[in-house]
């Protein structure tokens, strides 16, 4: 009998496991319809071509009919595919009009008066802008108050109720909560890509100065990623040290080498042709984004677990799905 309950509570958790999948890959269905083709879609969300392929074969294979009708330059829906477009499209109205729904219930951190948010520069200017103003804007009785972490230790991670990471830290593993690897691409300045124009593989980097920060604790090791394998390069004999992120922006855009950057912060960059993206059939494998809860001065558990679900749903977008 403990077996048969068990092999029971095993397949129910499988089931609820594909069950949160194909949801998923239903929502990425709509977005590659929305846009047009997949490779429209890759190149708006941060995700790899290959990837949405791969999970819209999934998809057909699991609903077991064929949803999209590929062609060099477009793609068309089957009738299976209008009809699954436009129930999935009603499934994500009816998601989002949820969301907005219970925003407006009182939350359990109305008991909290003042919320210290830790994070460093680049955190505040680019990674926690829409969250804060959005958690502004839904609990306007509630004051929102940052600090400003250029390195996190256990002090720091204790004096706020919640913190950001960009890069993993050193605090104790149970204080850390990963959300993802950062969208980063590789990328130099028109006059330095020129240079590096006969670069087709990772390893041939090495030949080129490498702009890195010393705040993200950077070695000059940088790791790729292309249809299943990782590719790791050691530049670190040839590079050139930056202070913050953005100081390495403004160096790479002033064509003293190559760099790894967060699309967050390179995107309006590309877009004007001051910055080109190098390797682009190489996905750059980014740092980690972690969400620091020491949980010592926080009020409950309960606020806390609420408070980093949402901060968690928020951070998602900035990362990688490989």
């Amino acid at each position: 009998m403990k077996a048969s309950v068990g092999a029971f509570a095993g397949e129910q958790i499988r089931a609820g496991r594909d069950q949160i999948t194909e949801i998923g890959d239903l929502a990425l269905f709509v977005n590659v319809v929305q846009f047009g083709s997949i490779s429209r879609c890759a190149a708006s969300i941060g995700f790899e071509r290959t990837t949405i392929s791969r999970r819209m074969k999934r998809l057909e294979d699991r609903l077991g009919v064929r949803l999209l009708i590929r062609k060099p330059r477009s793609m068309t829906l089957t009738e299976a595919g209008m009809r699954c477009f436009s129930h999935c499209r009603n499934m994500l109205d009816e998601a989002r009009n949820a969301r907005a729904s219970i925003s407006s219930v009182e939350s359990p951190l109305l008991a909290q008066q003042t919320l210290l948010i830790g994070g460093s520069i680049i955190a505040f200017s680019h990674i926690l802008t829409d969250f804060l103003d959005a958690f502004r804007r839904s609990h306007p009785q509630i004051r929102v108050e940052r600090r400003v972490i250029s390195e996190w230790d256990e002090t720091e991670a204790r004096a706020v109720h919640l913190g950001v990471a960009y890069s993993e830290s050193n605090l104790p593993s149970e204080w850390r909560q990963p959300v993802g690897r950062v969208r980063e691409v590789l990328v130099a300045s028109p006059a330095y890509a020129k240079r590096c124009s006969s670069v087709s593989h990772p390893r041939e980097l090495i030949a080129y100065r490498l702009v890195g920060s010393s705040q993200l604790g950077d070695t000059g090791r940088l790791a790729f990623q292309k249809e299943g394998q990782v590719f790791s390069v050691d530049c670190g004999p040839n590079r050139t040290v930056a202070r913050t992120p953005l100081d390495v922006r403004e160096a790479i855009l002033g064509g003293f080498g190559f760099g790894v950057l967060p699309r967050f912060l390179c995107d309006d960059n590309l877009s004007s042709g001051k910055l080109i993206e190098l390797l682009p059939h190489f996905q750059v494998v980014g740092r980690s984004l972690e969400i620091i809860d020491a949980s010592s001065n926080a009020g409950s558990q309960a606020e806390i677990r609420w408070l980093r679900s949402e901060l968690e749903s928020a951070l998602k977008s900035l990362c990688v799905d490989y």
